[in-house]
């Protein structure tokens, strides 16, 4: 007699769902890392900010560094945030700081400290993310398929990168007749991944493991 092989369950739609808005996190992180280094070669990003070319190296080491030191503390602030109300809240609070930062970063304020300042806070809420996103999606991944998903999130990082590059590279051929637009534009679309994965959290559940850990049974069951 023989045995039929059980094949696993087909994923179920809202799994791909919840993927597609926690990689959007990774595409987040990936566009910030790299939009910045065009961005601070710009002429009229200079001239916004006026900044002397005996400067220019100064300020690349600065912008990149402080959102570096943002995200390293972004890692660690986040965790009582994430243990005590869930993935959810921790990641839509992670959005949202990401947003203000984008903001500031985007507005033409002639002033760098402004522009600094959405540095380290576009960093705290890239920190945050890339802390919660990989807990919240091994915890609430189907086994067959949760090294696949984790993969994603690694290829939205380097596919965020490069669309940044891209889009340096669209502006830059715009000219600088543009004016500030030519800085902002590429520094503003950072808010596309930001925002889908602030509106996301929306619609999908909580994470089983955390409802269970605060005895949220009956929650758990349902997510």
């Amino acid at each position: 007699m023989e045995t039929e092989t059980a094949q696993p369950p087909k994923p179920h739609w809202r799994i791909y769902w919840f993927a597609l808005v926690l990689c959007s996190g990774g595409a987040l992180f990936g566009y910030d890392s790299g939009v910045i280094g065009g961005v601070l070669t710009f002429q009229t990003f200079q001239t916004s900010f006026s900044i002397p070319p005996t400067n220019k190296t100064h300020t690349s080491a600065i912008a990149v560094g402080i959102q570096q030191a943002g995200a390293f503390t972004g890692c660690f602030l986040i965790w009582p945030i994430t243990n005590h109300y869930g993935r959810r809240v921790a990641m839509g609070l992670c959005s949202a700081i990401f947003s203000v930062g984008v903001i500031l970063e985007t507005i033409d304020s002639h002033s760098l400290p402004v522009f600094y300042v959405g540095r380290v806070i576009c960093g705290l809420g890239i920190g945050g993310s890339a802390t919660v996103i990989p807990i919240y999606m091994s915890e609430m991944s189907p086994k067959e398929i949760r090294g696949r998903l984790g993969s994603c999130y690694q290829l939205t990082y380097t596919v965020g990168i490069l669309v940044s590059y891209w889009v340096d590279y669209a502006v830059k051929m715009m000219g600088e007749e543009t004016g500030a637009r030519q800085w902002q534009v590429p520094v503003a679309l950072q808010l596309v991944p930001g925002v889908l994965m602030g509106v996301g959290m929306l619609g999908v559940k909580e994470s089983v493991r955390w409802l269970l850990a605060v005895g949220r049974v009956a929650e758990a069951w349902e997510s």
